[in-house]
């Protein structure tokens, strides 16, 4: 702990420009190293100690990956003469190469070391003309604080023209060894922006810290239903995939990176679970959420045909059953993926091609069955 009782009683110096920050030694200190010890401070006095009770601020910057950023700012005591600094309470996973310090006022010093016996701590030496209070800005990188951001959606019912709610939430799992109370957190959104919050108290090492950034947003959002599946494979037997909800968002600005997770429940009181989704871009290009499970309507896949034809290419046909179960309409939109090379011999005229493959939209009424398919020609 830095002396308080010193900065009460020595006047402050004036303070003029600091210099830019300087590099530490990243060598511990050995005992035979130290230039004050031939010249030790007078007699019953010690090391100035500064520790995380000293800490004017502390600001975070998490990034999507790598180490974050942090700049932290101490009050320190001086005395007039020759002064031992000692700092203690960094993060065990800081990175020795990346400390850079810089102290206000006159003079500051000119290296730091670590002590060998504290991998916590660092020491300084420095002499000044007048004792008082001074402010020290530490910028470091550390490793071992791991962030991850996931959403919730509220669904209304598909027959409302009501919004749909969506929140995010941020988590920070700090793993440095050291506490960051009260920081201000910079924490990349996975989607190029970032957003500021602010820890709020004490959050010790080894603790989740999870922050909603901002209140729910009312999203405009088109419900349907989509199946995905795999249209270069071959299939032995009937095969029924799921069906989830596909959820296209209108005028959403800054949309979450694809694969974002989301938990999806309705609106009502109490809610209702409907499942886990992700993110997702549309062929189109909107932001979309697919996920959770709907029996509303099921599929059927049977293959009929997948024939080697000679010379890597083979022949795939499929024929895909619909049966709308629901008393109201549906929109299903069937997702093919196809990797390889590739020519659609049958269904061209209503299936489209897509980044991935083929893709469909298909209108239901209320207890419609329909059986659609295409024919591939593929080239291995």
């Amino acid at each position: 702990m830095i002396r308080h009782a010193l900065a009460v009683l020595l006047l402050a110096v004036g303070v003029q420009s600091a210099p830019a920050q300087q590099t530490a030694e990243p060598s511990p200190a050995m005992e035979g190293e130290r230039a004050l010890e031939a010249m030790p401070l007078e007699a019953g006095t010690d090391a100035l100690t500064s520790a995380t009770d000293d800490r004017l601020s502390l600001q975070v910057r998490v990034p999507a990956d790598g180490p974050s950023l942090i700049v932290e700012q101490r009050e320190v005591a001086l005395l007039a003469g020759r002064n031992r600094i000692r700092i203690r309470d960094l993060p065990q996973t800081l990175r020795d190469l990346s400390l850079h310090w810089q102290l206000d006022g006159p003079s500051e010093p000119v290296r730091l070391s670590r002590i060998s016996r504290d991998a916590s701590a660092w020491e300084a030496g420095l002499f000044v003309e007048a004792g008082g209070s001074r402010r020290l800005t530490l910028t470091y990188l550390v490793d071992g604080l791991n962030r991850g951001v996931d959403y919730r959606m509220a669904l209304p019912a598909q027959d409302t023209e009501t919004p749909a709610r969506l929140t995010a939430a941020v988590t920070v799992d700090n793993r440095t060894g050291t506490d960051l109370d009260n920081a201000r957190l910079s924490v990349a959104l996975g989607n190029g922006g970032m957003t500021h919050l602010e820890a709020q108290g004490p959050w010790p090492s080894n603790t989740l810290l999870r922050i909603r950034p901002k209140p729910p947003t009312r999203v405009a959002v088109e419900q349907s239903l989509v199946t995905q599946a795999r249209g270069d494979l071959p299939a032995e037997s009937l095969w029924r995939p799921a069906v989830q909800y596909l959820l296209e968002i209108e005028a959403l600005e800054q949309p979450p990176a694809p694969d974002t997770p989301v938990t999806l429940v309705t609106t009502d009181n109490p809610p209702r679970p409907l499942g886990e989704g992700r993110f997702a871009t549309t062929a189109e290009g909107m932001p979309a959420v697919i996920g959770g499970n709907s029996d509303a309507v099921t599929v059927r896949r049977v293959q009929a045909a997948y024939r080697d034809e000679g010379e890597g290419e083979i022949d795939i046909a499929w024929r895909i059953a619909l049966h709308n179960r629901d008393n109201e309409a549906h929109r299903i939109t069937l997702v093919e993926r196809i990797d390889g090379g590739w020519t659609i011999e049958e269904g061209e005229d209503d299936w489209r091609r897509t980044p991935i493959g083929l893709s469909r939209v298909v209108d239901l009424a209320a207890g419609e069955r329909r059986e659609v398919g295409y024919r591939i020609r593929l080239v291995r």
